[in-house]
Order: structure tokens, then sequence, then C-alpha cells
């Protein structure tokens, strides 16, 4: 066994450990981190990957892949580390606040919109040119309106386990119409793993563990048939389906040939994502660092969201992946504990690498004590399995989202509480003072 396997296996230890104990952060990042591993692996057997062909041949050097290997080694350690700290979960001092109506409602009307902005995979080609109805395009707050949907989702299961299912199948169904059905898969998959973990979390220990395991199998092979299928299946139908599982089960030729884990890294661009950190390697081995940038950036873009860019006409940092392409020609996204190294070197990985699998141990066992950390697990979760293949600052954006979120509902909330307590007139204490001088 080489050490990839092992780190690989490592992995897979966590994601039980996790799935065990009800943490979704941590489960996302090993897993992610277990396919980045294998595909690392298959780098070093065979070379440079045929779908990476327009990579330089230099970026795959066998001392790239040796510093590689630390780097995947450290964060996958952590999260082993983390997994196994135990908790114990409190009893929470009160209800989980209600999301205000106002926020509840505006999410209702963005998720409409949402869906009729854009035509589905069925309609036409992923990413076509004519998909776009009308843009609706809200860069970082698209997560956050999700996520705050199911924060109130989350809170009212655990409140009444025994309609569990009917609320995954309200978020499942959202999902559906306004990500899945329009092509997207990350952000999509992420919401109804996360989702399963917090609505199930009251059911009873082997109950919640065959719904999580239906749950998370089923969203994962949705995730997969879109990803496979949302370019051709407006042009043939339902053989694009039959196509993309007869080239998954098939063994093909050759070293890189396919088969369901090789499909599986593939769809799921671990052979991309793996392809980046050799990439971040190479520039900082060669001189070429960040310099930390990355850590602090994302604290200007929360500031300065995407969609208020060209109306106040700013400009912000750059981030990683497009820096990225400046070296490389790419296929889009940065793996984030590569960029972690592009950034300072094997200190930053263990700083940064640590700060975020603490954070993710954080909201895996907190998230039932108090809903300001359910609200930053809603928040940091479903964006994990995209965000780690596109750089720390999609990473991030679950933490500021989150801090958002709470700062909103303590807001409104406590504007309603206001409105709520009764007034005194103005001339109440002068008509106690007239009632108690009377004889």
């Amino acid at each position: 066994m080489t050490v990839l396997q092992a780190l690989a296996v490592l992995n897979l230890v966590t994601i039980a450990l996790a799935f065990a104990e009800l943490r979704p952060s941590t489960f996302i990042i090993a897993a992610n981190l277990a396919l980045v591993c294998l595909s690392m692996q298959d780098i070093a057997s065979f070379g440079r990957p045929p779908a990476q062909s327009f990579v330089p041949e230099s970026v795959f050097a066998a001392e790239s892949i040796q510093c590689a290997i630390w780097v995947l080694a450290i964060p996958s350690v952590i999260a082993f580390v983390t997994a196994l700290i135990p908790y114990s979960q409190r009893t929470p001092s009160s209800e989980f606040p209600k999301l205000p109506k106002q926020l509840l409602w505006g999410a209702y009307i963005y998720f409409g919109a949402y869906t009729l902005s854009m035509k589905t995979i069925f309609e036409t080609s992923y990413a076509a040119s004519d998909q776009i109805v009308f843009n609706l395009n809200l860069g970082g707050a698209n997560a956050l309106i999700f996520s705050i949907f199911i924060y109130e989702i989350a809170r009212r299961s655990m409140q009444r386990p025994e309609r569990s299912m009917l609320y995954f199948v309200t978020v499942t169904l959202v999902v559906a119409a306004t990500q899945l059905f329009k092509g997207a898969t990350g952000l999509a998959a992420g919401n109804l793993i996360t989702a399963s973990f917090l609505i199930f979390s009251s059911k009873p220990k082997w109950t919640r563990a065959v719904l999580l395991a239906s749950t998370i199998l089923a969203s994962t092979l949705a995730a997969y048939t879109v990803r496979g299928v949302r370019t051709q299946v407006s042009d043939i139908g339902s053989a694009a389906v039959s196509e993309l599982y007869a080239q998954t089960i098939s063994s093909g030729d050759g070293p890189w040939a396919s088969g369901p884990l090789s499909r599986l890294q593939s769809v799921g661009n671990a052979v991309q994502s793996a392809t980046h950190v050799l990439e971040c390697v190479s520039l900082y081995n060669s001189g070429i660092s960040r310099e930390w940038r990355s850590t602090y950036a994302p604290i200007v873009y929360t500031f300065e969201p995407s969609f208020l860019l060209n109306v106040f006409d700013l400009t912000r940092p750059k981030e990683a992946a497009w820096e990225l392409f400046e070296y490389f020609v790419h296929g889009g996204g940065i793996n984030t504990f590569g960029e972690f190294y592009w950034n300072g070197g094997f200190l930053c990985v263990v700083v940064m690498s640590g700060l975020t699998l603490w954070f993710a141990y954080l909201c895996d066992t907190r998230f039932r004590d108090d809903y300001r950390w359910l609200m930053l697990q809603c928040c940091f979760a479903p964006g994990l399995l995209m965000g780690l293949g596109y750089g720390f600052a999609q990473v991030s954006r679950g933490f500021f989202n989150g801090l958002i979120a709470i700062l909103a509902i303590a807001l409104l909330n406590k504007r309603v509480r206001v409105r709520l307590v009764p007034t005194r007139p103005a001339n109440s204490r002068m008509s106690k003072t007239n009632e108690a001088a009377a004889p």
C-alpha cells in the first residue's frame, strides 16, 4: 500500500466516524480528500491524465508529487484527529428562534424567480447561451438564501422529528427546481447532504443511519447523473443517462481506463483538483507565492459582492483560481489545500487547514446546542462540496454568510419583540397619581 492509498483509507475512516457522530462538515471534507488522494495516486502511477493534456508535463514531476503528498497528508491527519475528539451534547437553553417572516418569504420569492430565470437542462444544454432567461445572479447571496431556508427546515424537524421525511422532500424539491434541473450539481449535492444530516439528527440511532445512508447515496447519484448528462440530455433525452452508466461500468483500455471509481473521480473533479495541487506546488517551489493573500481577501469579497461590482464600479483582489489561470490553462477552480501551500508553504497548510477543520468541528458538534451554530453549519457545510475545489474564498464564504444571517435574525426578531411590547399611554402616571389622591 502506498502513502496516498493509506491517506485515502485514513479519510474513509474519518468519513465513517463523521457519519456515526453526525458531523456533516467533517464528512464532506474527508470525502473530498479521499477522492483527491486516489486521483493523486493515479497520477503518480500513470503520469499526466489525458484530460489534463494541456498542462505542462513538468507539473507532474516526481518531486512535485512527493510534496503534494504532504499537502494532502496534513489536512487528512487533522480531519481524523478532530473526528476522534468527543463532545457531549448539551440541552439547549431555549427553543431555536424561527426565521423571521420577512426572510422566509423573501427566500420563497427568490426561489420562484430563480426557477423562472433559467431554462432547465431538458430544454437546452447546460451553460448554453440561451439558458439564461433573465439575469438573477446574486453571487454569494445565492448560497446565503439557501442556507437560511435549510436552517428553518432543520429547526422545524428538530421540534417535530416525526415530519422529518416531509421536510427532506421539501428541501429536495426546492433544490431540484432551482439547481439540479438547471445543471448545477456542487452546491445542490452539498445542500442535500447537509440537510439530511440536520433533518434526521433527532431520529433514533439506527433509523437515522439508514435514512442518512439512503439520502446521501441518492443525492450523490442525482448529482453524478446530472453532471454526466447535462450537456446532451436536451438533445438525446434518456439515452444520455443510458450512455453515462454504460461508460461508468465499463472497464475501458489503458492505464487511465474508466470504471466506477475512475468515473466518480472524473465527474467529481478529483483528477482536476489533484492537478491543481501540483500546479500550486510547482508555482510555490519555483518562487511564486501569493504571500498569504488568500487568507484575508475573502473579507473584501464579503463587503464587495460580485453583483455590486459593476453597479459601483468596484475592483476587488483577484481570486486564487483566476490568478492560477495566468500561469496554467485549466478548467476552472483551485484546490483549497493546494492554494494554502501556494500562499505560504507547509506553514500555511498547517495553520489554515487547522483553522478550517477546527471550525468544522465546532459547527459539527454544536449545531444541536445553539441556533447560532446551527445557522453557521447551514451556511458552512453545503458550500464545502463545491468550495474545496474552487478555493478558500468559496469555503470561507460560509463563515461570513453565517455571521450575516445570525445578525439579520437578531435584528429582525428584536424589532418584532419591540413592536409586541404594549405601550403605556403618556398620561398613565398622572392618572395613577390622581387615583391615589382621591378620597
